[in-house]
C-alpha cells in the first residue's frame, strides 16, 4: 500500500460492525481499495497516475461497474489523504452512517443444499445444509433477522432423497418472507445505534480499551463528547447508567 492507503486503513481496519471496512476486496474483475460491504460503500485512492488520460478512461469503466451493481465510490487522492485525513475520514463516516437496511432486509433468505457422494464399493453418502441469513448481521439485526444454520448426513440405499420437499423449501421461503415484513415494521435505526453503543461498552469495558478506537458512529460521538472530562471505568460507567436501550 501506499503511504496515504497506509494512513487511512489505520484509521479505518478498528471500526466495528455494521462498519467494518476490508482493504484490497475483490469485486468482479477489480481489486478495490477499501470496501464496507454492509452498506456498499467503495473508497479509492488515487495516485499521480491516475490523473492520466488512459488511467481516468479505466476509472471511469471501473467506477461505472461500481455502481452498476449497487456500490456507491468515493474517491480521495494521496494528497487530501496525507494532507487533511480527518477531513477525509468525516466525509467517510457521513457516508457510513447511512447503512443500507432495506437491502440487508431484502438479502435475508432460507437456502437449501442437497447432495451426494457416490464412492465405489461403498454405501453413498447425502447431505443436506439449510442457512437462512442476510449478507450482513449483528447483535441487533439478529434480534429481527435471526440466522440459522442447520446440517444433515446419512449414509446408505434410500429413496427419501432429496430430503427437503418443494413443499417444506416453499413453507420456508414463505416464513422468510414474513420475517422480512416484520423487520421492516420493526427496525430502528436509533435503537440500532443504541444497541451497538451498548454492546461496544461492555465490550471495550472488558478489555479496558479506548471507546473511540472501536465506535465511529455519529450518535455514538455526540455521546462520548458529552463525557470526555471523565476517564477509563468512570467514563464507561457513567456511559452504561446514560445509554438505556
Amino acid at each position: 500500500m501506499t503511504d496515504a492507503e497506509q494512513l487511512l486503513w489505520k484509521h479505518l481496519k478498528s471500526w466495528p460492525r455494521p462498519y467494518r471496512f476490508r482493504r484490497q476486496h475483490i469485486i468482479g474483475d477489480y481489486i478495490v481499495d477499501f470496501a464496507c460491504l454492509a452498506n456498499n460503500l467503495v473508497i479509492e485512492v488515487d495516485g499521480e497516475y491516475h490523473f492520466t488520460d488512459e488511467q481516468m478512461m479505466l476509472d471511469k469503466t471501473r467506477t461505472d461497474f461500481l455502481e452498476k451493481i449497487g456500490f456507491h465510490v468515493m474517491r480521495f487522492t494521496n494528497k487530501q489523504i496525507i494532507e487533511n485525513v480527518d477531513d477525509v475520514i468525516k466525509q467517510i463516516e457521513e457516508e457510513v452512517d447511512k447503512l443500507d437496511i432495506n437491502s440487508i432486509i431484502d438479502s435475508y433468505e432460507t437456502t437449501i443444499s442437497e447432495w451426494t457422494k457416490t464412492k465405489i464399493g461403498d454405501d453413498d453418502t447425502f447431505y443436506s445444509e439449510t442457512h437462512r441469513c442476510s449478507y450482513y448481521s449483528d447483535a441487533y439485526l439478529e434480534t429481527i433477522l435471526p440466522s440459522y444454520h442447520s446440517e444433515y448426513k446419512d449414509s446408505g440405499y434410500t429413496t427419501n432423497w432429496p430430503r427437503t420437499s418443494k413443499k417444506e423449501i416453499d413453507e420456508l421461503h414463505l416464513e422468510d418472507s414474513r420475517i422480512r415484513e416484520m423487520a421492516r415494521k420493526s427496525y430502528s435505526k436509533e435503537a440500532h445505534i443504541t444497541y451497538l453503543i451498548k454492546e461496544y461498552i461492555q465490550y471495550i469495558a472488558n478489555k479496558s480499551a479506548e471507546v473511540e478506537h472501536y465506535l465511529h458512529i455519529g450518535r455514538a460521538k455526540e455521546v462520548f463528547e458529552q463525557y470526555a472530562y471523565l476517564h477509563g471505568k468512570e467514563r464507561v460507567s457513567e456511559l452504561n447508567r446514560v445509554i438505556i436501550i
